[in-house]
């Protein structure tokens, strides 16, 4: 410990130097100074900490900023204050509107594409007797009666009002036809059957498969809902779903209608009573 002493000394003495102050004038005495390089140092370094804090304290806490940080446009610091509250006003402004677009958009889309009846508890007795779904049913049977139609293959009715928009094209991977129709719109089952399918599918969104008599199966897809499960028995001209827009593959509110028999996809133009 002597030694790390001794040697802090020593070097403490080595280091020291002198300065000598000369007088310009004529005469007066040559006085040498001694000065430490620690303590030099020391003083250097507290002189700049305190000018470093006044300069701080001058440019933040006084006026003296507006004066030293000067916008390079040429406005003041008060009139840059005001700038950024009017662009943060113009920014929410801006966030209104666009929240305002959406939902006219939204009112647009429901006018447009929504049906009265989706907006009311559904009466499926009103909808049968309207669409005369027992009638269609009692005349087929007439029908049958006097050999028209052989009991084993069903008859099949449109599925839901509207324009047909989409024509059977199985070289294009279009296994039915389409039904332009308001999204909310009845959709009827085509023939007594049974269903075998009820859910929602990505591609097709909600959809419903029915199996009828002889083979054969009737698929409804891009339903906004569904109104029966599996299993269940349905009859024809009752309702089994409200037509939609659901499904990546759909672009815009439609019912898709689909007809098969032993594994293969017919036209159901050829097959549908009321067409």
């Amino acid at each position: 410990m002597k030694k790390v002493f001794y040697f802090l000394k020593e070097f403490w003495e080595r280091n020291r130097f002198s300065i000598m102050i000369v007088p310009r004038g004529r005469g007066g005495f040559i006085k040498p100074h001694s000065f430490n390089a620690f303590a030099l140092f020391l003083a250097m370094f507290v002189y700049t900490s305190l000018i470093l804090v006044v300069t701080y304290f001058l440019i933040v806490k006084t006026p003296v900023k507006d004066y030293v940080f000067v916008d390079p446009l040429g406005f003041t610091r008060d009139e840059i204050k005001e700038i950024n509250t009017l662009n943060s006003r113009v920014k929410s402004l801006v966030r209104e509107v666009d929240d305002l677009k959406r939902v006219n958009q939204n009112l647009r889309n429901a006018i447009l594409l929504a049906d009265s009846n989706a907006l009311r508890s559904v009466d499926y007795d009103a909808l049968r007797k309207k669409t005369g779904g027992n009638l269609f049913y009692a005349a087929v049977c007439l029908l049958q009666t006097y050999g028209f139609f052989t009991a084993d293959d069903p008859v099949f009715r449109r599925p839901c009002e509207g324009i047909t928009t989409g024509d059977f094209k199985p070289e294009s991977g279009h296994f039915g036809m389409d039904f332009s129709v308001k999204e909310g719109t009845p959709v009827f089952a085509s023939a007594n059957g049974y269903v075998i399918f009820s859910g929602y599918t990505v591609d097709d969104g909600f959809q419903i498969v029915l199996a009828h008599g002889n083979n054969f199966i009737t698929v409804y897809k891009h339903c906004s809902s569904i109104m029966k499960k599996p299993r269940d028995k349905v009859y024809q001209g009752e309702v089994i779903a409200l037509s939609g827009n659901t499904g990546k593959l759909s672009y815009g509110p439609h019912l898709h209608f689909e007809l098969w028999k032993d594994g293969t996809a017919l036209d159901p133009r050829q097959y549908l009573l009321t067409n």
